[in-house]
């Protein structure tokens, strides 16, 4: 039993970026030294982004890219806000399908009208650094790259954003490993905030699914392309207002996780491509399915083997499995209590809320997935 426990926890250990560490370096291709930049498309996705909107366009024009290349379209998925007055006044194309559809619909609608080879998508809630634009484009300069991704940078307005605390620190976490799988082979997925791709590249997304940036970094990595990571290329936004807000987001982007493996299955066959099928099982698959399931159930043999056979090996470890989940127990009260809560303590809260929205995700899609359109998370701006 001790061989099995130990091969689970380097399990967790292993999908939690221990895999990483055998990742060897490769020195990066994207050039930096651009002066002509080509013509793109950068479409905002928006369904009644009224509050958003004119501060989104203003920091894209604010954006260090020539102008008169960028071309800007809003996407929007049936609104039935002011947003059509709203953009008026800036002469960019505004398109709105008048139906709620779900925001993959409304994207390929855009990347149909689209009128370049590089379309950039961007939530309309993710304000850009200046050299954001360049940054995604200058990748897609080179023909073996069909995707690239920028980097989401989670702020928090209020003190008391116990869950924007916790996906901030998840953020920073993810950028490292993306940065090692980026280095050693590609990126497996994108971030919606901000990603560029080849109109050559595009895939319609089906109405149904839920994760529509990760079908595009999916389709494109079957395709034979790679997929850059652009870590100067910062799209910000702030966190989820709560804790229940955190929780609806996470179980959807869950369900889109188990909905993902299915329908691209073949990623990790290491027979077409073991890079990839290393990354996208490490990095994905394990994170998604079989560690939330053993981030719960190994506490639980813990406790019993200790009844059974009272080790001390076996004591430690059910004592300090007790603390940590007490510790993000005391998490969740202080969060429900909207105060704050310290560093220790935001740490366990956010993991094990991780675990929990992976297999309630797990059982949203396998009791069925009636709809692609999403439901928006309130926000602490």
């Amino acid at each position: 039993m001790y061989w099995i426990i130990s091969a689970c926890l380097l399990l967790i250990v292993f999908g939690y970026g221990g895999y990483a560490l055998f990742l060897p370096r490769r020195k990066s291709a994207i050039p930096d030294d651009v002066t002509n930049w080509p013509s793109v498309s950068f479409v905002i996705p928006a369904f009644n982004e009224a509050d958003f909107l004119v501060a989104k366009i203003e920091n894209t024009l604010a954006c260090d890219y020539p102008k008169e290349k960028l071309e800007i379209i809003v996407a929007a998925d049936g609104s039935t806000d002011d947003s059509a007055n709203l953009v008026a006044p800036y002469n960019i194309r505004y398109e709105n399908n008048g139906e709620r559809k779900g925001k993959g619909v409304a994207m390929n609608r855009a990347a149909r009208y689209a009128s370049h080879e590089i379309i950039i998508f961007s939530d309309a809630n993710a304000m850009l650094n200046p050299p954001a634009i360049k940054g995604v484009v200058a990748p897609l300069l080179l023909d073996q790259y069909g995707m690239s991704s920028g980097e989401k940078k989670v702020i928090q307005k209020y003190e008391t954003e116990n869950a924007s605390a916790g996906e901030g620190l998840y953020w920073k976490y993810e950028s490292y490993l993306k940065k090692r799988d980026n280095d050693f082979y590609s990126m497996v997925g994108a971030v919606g905030e901000l990603f560029a791709i080849k109109r050559s590249c595009y895939t319609d997304i089906p109405p149904k699914f839920l994760v529509d940036d990760f079908y595009q970094a999916a389709s494109v990595l079957l395709s034979g392309k790679k997929i850059a990571y652009v870590p100067k290329a910062l799209a910000t936004e702030y966190g989820s207002l709560n804790f229940k807000e955190e929780t609806k987001r996470k179980i959807r982007i869950s369900a889109g996780g188990y909905q993902s493996i299915v329908t691209f299955s073949a990623l990790f066959n290491p027979f077409k491509n073991w890079r990839l099928a290393y990354i996208f099982l490490a990095h994905r698959v394990l994170r998604w399915t079989i560690i939330p399931v053993l981030y719960f159930l190994l506490p639980v043999v813990f406790a019993y083997q200790y009844a059974v056979h009272p080790t001390l090996f076996m004591q430690v470890l059910t004592g300090l499995s007790m603390l940590y989940f007490a510790l993000a127990l005391f998490g969740l009260a202080v969060n429900l209590s909207n105060r704050k809560a310290p560093f220790f303590i935001n740490i366990p809260f956010y993991i094990t809320l991780m675990n929990y929205c992976a297999l309630a995700g797990g059982w949203r899609y396998v009791t069925g997935i009636e709809s692609g359109a999403w439901e928006k998370v309130k926000r602490a701006a």
